[in-house]
């Protein structure tokens, strides 16, 4: 940088850069319901629920004091639409490219065309663990009882199986999603759709390859 503040640990290691813009939290909410129920054959999660979140977030994250599976299914304009294993309070932080007022008191910094890059009132995305390529059946406790947790996943893959009933085929989307509860969290992979793709006799149709395992992340969303 040719202008602006930098803070160093004594280890060398680059801790704050007045041109480098932190993500903070941009959505927070104790999500209580409604939950709608999707009762279709083979679908293992059977609920969902649909949340307004800004455009300009970009990553959500998790918390439940019930384990529950959470797995995206849509997001059609502002409105995020999840499918979850139960209902339950969840609690959902969500965080943007620096959501930042300006605050009267602490410590800011500016970068060198005078945009405010960090102020220390602000609410920061802190992770404390980054699993990367975790793949289904991933549990981790949470780190301690010692602050608040929340988790999530880079995306939401899906895939495809073929599956009969009665003989009529139909067509399942598995999807990975977030496990959390109050001692743990991880990656699963569950079916949360599935429609008839033909009549009686037809065979099924073949599933698709195999997804590729997602990043999770842990979040320390003490005061959060």
């Amino acid at each position: 940088m040719a202008a602006g503040f930098q803070a160093f640990f004594d280890n060398g290691i680059f801790q704050i850069d007045a041109d480098v813009r932190p993500a903070t939290l941009a959505y927070r909410q104790d999500f209580t319901g409604p939950f709608g129920t999707l009762s279709t054959p083979f679908v293992a999660t059977p609920y969902y629920f649909d949340i307004g979140v800004p455009a300009h977030v970009g990553s959500v994250f998790f918390a439940c004091d019930t384990p529950i599976f959470i797995a995206l299914m849509s997001k059609v304009g502002t409105t995020w639409r999840f499918r979850c294993s139960t209902t339950a309070v969840i609690r959902i932080y969500g965080y943007a490219d620096q959501d930042m007022p300006f605050s009267n008191s602490g410590f800011q910094t500016f970068s060198s065309s005078g945009v405010l890059t960090f102020d220390s009132s602000a609410r920061f995305l802190r992770p404390v663990n980054i699993v990367r390529g975790a793949g289904s059946g991933v549990t981790i406790g949470w780190p301690g009882p010692s602050a608040n947790y929340a988790a999530g996943i880079g995306n939401y893959p899906k895939r495809s199986v073929g599956a009969a009933q009665a003989g009529i085929p139909y067509w399942v989307m598995f999807s990975y999603g977030v496990s959390v509860g109050p001692s743990t969290y991880g990656v699963g992979e569950s079916p949360i759709l599935s429609r008839p793709v033909g009549g009686a006799g037809v065979a099924p149709p073949p599933a698709s390859p195999a997804m590729i395992a997602p990043t999770l992340m842990c979040l320390d969303v003490t005061g959060h």
